[in-house]
């Protein structure tokens, strides 16, 4: 060892130094072995104690129900906002009006456009019970034409016969006087004095009236027999023109019928429509937000008038994590949840 190197050894055991000190030990080897040892047993340690994953995600507040969930009032016409019944922040209740429009169609600016629709479609109906009772009286004549048709085919048919049992009668008679005739004539002619000339002239005009009975007899039955077959062709003309009257009233009672259902239709049409004008709450809750402000603002079919926020809603948690930490999640295992806003 160089005469230098002795002289840096005895100044430094002569200085105040722990860590040379410490240095000359023979012990500090074995401290910091067992400062290891220790340290190797304690991450052993930890090994062994439970441990829990943590995941993390973004998510917002919602409600598991969607109507617990803010809605959106529409108005299902075009018109114009009249009057304002609440306020933000208002609490109502199911049924409240909310907000009052009027009509901008001109198909419905006259206010009493419903009530003189109910009238046309009462007139209509009115009109088709005449038109039902005028059907009804025709279909009776129908009826009391075909009755007095057969009525007038019985009383002529029995005319007829009648009629027929005279020219018999008739024929028979002048077949009797003609044969009474040839044998006064030839009595007359072959015995003078047995049949005189009045009595002989008698038969003949005896003869000349049954022939003439017999000839207006035949006459009579002509006659009858041209009735009886003119009574169908009379009556089927009346029948057949009750027929075409009834068949034309009732071909505009259901012209009628229909139009009284288009009436019904646009009486019910106006009456939903009347309940249009007012919106109202759908339930208990908040109004939150209005999207149109002041009066007199016109609004189109389907756009959001206001905003309500259910009064008791069942509030749940709508949670977003990466697709490699679902793995981790399980039910009934708490979160934690932080919330700003």
């Amino acid at each position: 060892m160089a005469a230098s190197d002795i002289d840096i050894e005895r100044e430094l055991k002569s200085l105040p130094l722990e860590t040379t000190a410490l240095l000359n030990r023979a012990d500090s080897g074995r401290v910091v072995s067992r400062w290891l040892l220790g340290l190797l047993i304690t991450l052993a340690a930890v090994l062994f104690l439970p441990w829990q994953q943590n995941v993390q995600g973004n998510g917002a507040v919602t409600a598991l129900s969607p109507s617990d969930r803010p809605q959106q009032l529409q108005t299902r016409i075009d018109g114009r906002i009249e009057t304002w019944f609440v306020s933000e922040g208002q609490f109502v209740r199911k049924g409240d009006s909310i907000v009052r429009i009027s009509e901008i169609k001109e198909d419905y600016l006259n206010p009493n456009v419903l009530p003189l629709t109910r009238q046309q479609q009462e007139a209509k109906e009115s009109a088709i019970a005449e038109k039902l009772n005028k059907a009804r009286a025709l279909a009776e004549q129908m009826a009391q034409l075909e009755q007095q048709r057969e009525f007038k085919l019985q009383q002529t048919k029995n005319k007829l016969l009648q009629y027929q049992a005279e020219v018999r009668q008739a024929t028979l008679e002048d077949s009797v006087a003609r044969d009474q005739l040839r044998r006064r004539d030839r009595l007359f002619r072959d015995s003078l004095g047995l049949v005189s000339v009045n009595d002989l002239q008698a038969f003949q005009i005896r003869v000349q009236s049954a022939a003439a009975k017999l000839v207006e007899k035949q006459q009579m039955l002509a006659i009858t027999q041209t009735e009886l077959a003119s009574i169908p062709a009379e009556y089927g003309e009346k029948i057949a023109k009750s027929r075409s009257d009834r068949a034309a009233t009732l071909a505009e009672v259901s012209e009628g019928r229909s139009d009284v259902a288009k009436l019904k239709d646009k009486v019910g049409s106006l009456t939903l429509r009347n309940s249009f004008y007012v919106i109202e709450a759908p339930q208990d809750g908040y109004v939150v937000r209005a999207t149109r402000a002041g009066q007199g603002e016109i609004v189109k079919a389907g756009e959001p008038i206001v905003t309500v926020q259910p009064a008791r809603p069942r509030k749940a948690v709508e949670l977003y994590v990466k697709p490699m930490d679902v793995a981790l999640l399980k039910p009934g295992r708490h979160v934690r949840v932080f919330f700003d806003g």
